[in-house]
């Protein structure tokens, strides 16, 4: 779950950002199908990983938004590996809120300060995150899978929008 040209890729206004999340889509298809390291899961030598993440409740679209993720391989935590975020937009697309380090329990945050709101275009619904981790070897040569794991988001109990639109409730 790379999402690093999530904005104003191949122009600029709405059309270049569309473009960019549509190049971002099929990036991402791409590490799916063929990982830069190799290894995609078990059976391929790499070890196991899995992140678990919890849905997350904001207010308000503006609120600073702080996200978690824990990152284990065989049952133990998995410190300073590097974990992914992004919004999940209900048109299947994601936008990028930031990387975080795994602790030595595991757990990576990132916060995005000012919210997700100013992170958004006009017409654009925020439903959920995304937590990923890209293949990783180590120093010492282990290598573990690629994991992703998707949470609720919301506002005030719906989607999180762009500032200037109104979400109606679900």
């Amino acid at each position: 779950m790379r999402t690093t040209a999530t904005r104003a890729v191949g122009g600029s206004g709405e059309t270049g950002r569309r473009r960019g999340r549509a190049l971002l889509t099929a990036a991402l298809a791409a590490l799916t199908v063929a990982p830069l390291t190799g290894c995609s899961g078990p059976g391929s030598g790499c070890r196991p990983t899995a992140l678990e993440v919890e849905p997350v409740r904001v207010s308000d679209p503006r609120a600073n938004l702080t996200l978690h993720a824990r990152l284990t391989s065989e049952g133990r935590p998995l410190p300073r590996a590097r974990v992914h975020f992004a919004a999940a937009l209900d048109d299947g697309l994601a936008v990028q809120i930031g990387d975080g380090r795994t602790d030595a329990r595991g757990t990576a945050s990132v916060t995005q300060r000012g919210g997700i709101g100013p992170r958004l275009m006009r017409g654009d619904r925020a439903v959920g995150y995304e937590a990923g981790f890209e293949p990783w070897q180590t120093k010492g040569g282990v290598q573990f899978c690629k994991s992703e794991k998707r949470a609720k988001l919301s506002c005030n109990g719906g989607a999180c929008g762009h500032l200037d639109q109104k979400i109606p409730e679900p």
